[in-house]
């Protein structure tokens, strides 16, 4: 019976170096062979995630992108929007000007940009690795955007400061309007209420009809958590977050830099 593969990125599909095994290259297209759907999972922006779907040669039918932690899939065969959820602009201002004014640096996306105001070594060493373009603002009551999909706070340095507003998060003014949680010790990140990767894999699996014990879900931290509960089959990589690990219906032999979404589609889907 075909089945629906949802794998996150960094951590998960990628090796440490940001490389992709050619083991998991070809198992996920013995997968699409095999009548198989596969949808890449992320926290990345879609435009992020574009050398990745190049690389995977992810252009064809059976291929999905779910990109800023749930809120936007696409049809990767016609470049189709499937789905999109974001947050309304004047929330968006307000919690950027409360991360702020905790010295915190944050920035936020469009579809298309990362939106900040103000370049930081932060903001430089996030973009090594994402390389989107950047759109620099004066203050944040500069966006103009009806919605955007999700905020992130970033510290390399000290991830206590981090740790400590999300501590505090669920009994601010915000709460009621975000849901916050870490993609990586060193991202905290924020997107519409009751959105998240869990969600996105939903409504994706609602488009293409398939329930969720046709699912079957890889990732590494504990943003990829809401999918791994979602599916029938959760996995975690063994080099996952412990908060993952203790949710998983399985844990990889194998961690990130030994293959181990083709372990996993070996087990169960070949």
């Amino acid at each position: 019976m075909p089945k629906l593969l949802c794998f996150d990125l960094d951590g998960t599909l990628l090796c440490d170096d940001k490389s992709i095994s050619t083991q998991n290259k070809n198992a996920l297209h013995q997968a699409l062979k095999n009548g198989h759907s596969l949808a890449i999972v992320t926290g990345r922006s879609a435009r992020g995630s574009r050398m990745i779907v190049d690389a995977l040669e992810f252009h064809q039918k059976n291929c999905y992108l779910i990109s800023f932690q749930g809120n936007l899939i696409y049809d990767l065969y016609d470049n189709h929007l499937v789905y999109e959820a974001g947050v309304e602009k004047d929330f968006i201002i307000a919690l950027l000007n409360d991360l702020n004014q905790h010295n915190i640096y944050a920035h936020t996306f469009d579809y298309k940009h990362i939106i900040t105001n103000q370049s930081t070594d932060e903001l430089k060493k996030y973009n090594e690795i994402a390389k989107e373009d950047v759109t620099f603002v004066v203050n944040w009551e500069n966006l103009n955007a009806p919605t955007y999909p999700k905020i992130i706070a970033i510290n390399y340095e000290n991830q206590n400061i981090l740790q400590e507003y999300a501590n505090s998060f669920s009994h601010s003014e915000f709460a009621k309007d975000f849901d916050c949680f870490f993609s990586s010790p060193y991202f905290l990140e924020f997107c519409k209420k009751d959105s998240n990767k869990g969600t996105g894999v939903k409504a994706l699996a609602s488009y293409l009809h398939f329930s969720p014990d046709d699912i079957v879900a890889m990732g590494d931290e504990r943003n990829d958590i809401p999918m791994i509960q979602y599916a029938g089959m959760g996995c975690a990589m063994a080099n996952a977050h412990p908060d993952l690990l203790k949710t998983a219906d399985y844990i990889t032999q194998r961690n990130n830099n030994e293959s181990a979404i083709a372990e996993i589609i070996e087990k169960y889907m070949l």
